[in-house]
């Protein structure tokens, strides 16, 4: 039998257009996709493993320039054994944060760094509504998947010439969900096996979507979950984030195109 509430929820989802006002500075040409894709799970990512347990985001992604057809991008390129960058891949660090998380009274920020210069990240609030326009409570949960999201729609990273984007993260919760319990949350139609629906749906469908999108044009999406130490840029973004002004409705952070920055 067709469930019309899940086939409504999808439908919903696939037409919501992002919110035009994006958290930009003027100077600043958008990229940006102008709808969202319910995730179907046809690609699911799988988590990145290091060479080495001792492998830390700045020793195996160091900040160093690529060199692309057009001019040349500095991003955190993967190092392989013999200390000569494997140019097709590179990381991203993530994060987000939440104060009285849950409450109503909560304030809760987003933050990506792709390169170390001055303007190598973006930081926004988390907004009050979701992808399909419904209104959540502020989460660190949902300001974590939110970053990813918007990391991956900030900017064409496949016009920089990487087939691979390593998402760096301390959020197990993300890691764990995205490359292993969602295989489970589809058989199940977002439902546990108590029957309780699976919190932070219409985010994990969104990832889904751009994960799927990406393949498409030729990148994989890894996850690596990363010690907090690792990642204190970001942390500290995402804190700041927290309490600037946010949109109401769901927002694109956009990316920049100039390829050499």
């Amino acid at each position: 039998m067709l469930n019309l509430e899940a086939m409504a929820y999808q439908t919903t989802m696939s037409f919501h257009q992002v919110n035009p006002a994006q958290y930009f500075a003027p100077h600043m040409l958008p990229r940006l996709y102008t709808e969202l894709r319910v995730g179907s799970g046809r690609v699911i990512p799988t988590e990145f493993a290091p060479p080495h347990p001792n492998d830390t985001p700045q020793s195996l992604f160091p900040h160093c320039p690529k060199v692309t057809a057009t001019d040349r991008v500095h991003r955190f390129i993967r190092l392989n054994h013999d200390n000569r960058s494997v140019e097709d891949e590179f990381l991203i660090l993530t994060d987000g944060t939440c104060m009285d998380n849950g409450r109503p009274n909560a304030r809760a920020g987003c933050s990506f760094v792709y390169n170390e210069s001055a303007s190598g990240y973006a930081r926004f609030p988390l907004e009050y509504k979701g992808p399909t326009g419904q209104q959540h409570t502020l989460t660190n949960d949902r300001a974590q998947i939110r970053a990813v999201i918007a990391a991956l729609r900030y900017r064409d990273w496949a016009m920089d010439g990487f087939s691979r984007l390593i998402i760096a993260t301390d959020s197990e919760y993300v890691v764990d969900g995205i490359t292993r319990e969602v295989y489970d949350w589809i058989q199940y139609s977002w439902v546990t096996r108590a029957g309780e629906p699976i919190r932070n749906r219409d985010l994990w469908e969104c990832l889904l979507g751009e994960v799927e999108m990406w393949e498409e044009r030729g990148m994989s999406v890894q996850f690596w979950r990363v010690p907090r130490t690792s990642e204190m840029k970001a942390d500290r973004h995402a804190k700041t984030a927290a309490f600037l002004d946010r949109h109401r409705e769901f927002t694109d952070v956009a990316g920049i195109s100039n390829v050499s920055i």
